[in-house]
């Protein structure tokens, strides 16, 4: 199955499954086992139906902080990633090929270890906006959720 193919099926999950029957904590997914790295395969899906795919490594950081009187739990992050996009041809064997590697945006993420963690995806390569939302998780662990604009799917592995 190639890349757009798992993209596609993995949106059309994404737009298909209510919420409510889904949501269950995401902390038996987001605790440390054995190894404070995890790998992440996120897909995104925009209002206009463009897609994104990024995969990338997150490292954990343990450590809890009270900043201005706001508790910020233990969490996962990666400084910087390539996301690829599909509206981005590239050429292979002569043939257009969307999700171009060639024409990757550069983000970094940061996912809090919560029951409902809170995910913020850095844009480095358009001035470092943010995008953040509280995910939700399924049964098989890929932690969902939204803005105004986008859809996200993560999944984590060891």
């Amino acid at each position: 199955m190639n890349r757009k193919t798992c993209l596609l099926l993995a949106l059309g999950s994404l737009i298909s499954a209510p919420v409510t029957s889904m949501a269950q904590s995401c902390l038996p997914y987001l605790t440390i086992n054995n190894t404070n790295v995890k790998r992440v395969q996120m897909v995104t899906l925009n209002r206009n139906g463009l897609g994104s795919s990024s995969r990338f490594r997150v490292t954990y950081s343990p450590s809890i902080e009270i900043v201005q009187g706001v508790f910020r739990p233990p969490s996962w992050s990666i400084g910087s990633a390539k996301v690829l996009f599909s509206d981005r041809y590239g050429n292979v064997g002569g043939w257009p090929q969307p999700y171009s590697i060639g024409k990757a945006d550069n983000i970094g993420v940061h996912i809090t270890v919560e029951a409902s963690p809170l995910v913020t995806e850095t844009l480095n390569s358009w001035g470092y906006v943010k995008a953040r939302f509280r995910a939700t998780c399924t049964a098989s662990g890929i932690l969902r959720g939204s803005t105004r604009d986008v859809e996200y799917l993560l999944h984590l592995t060891q």
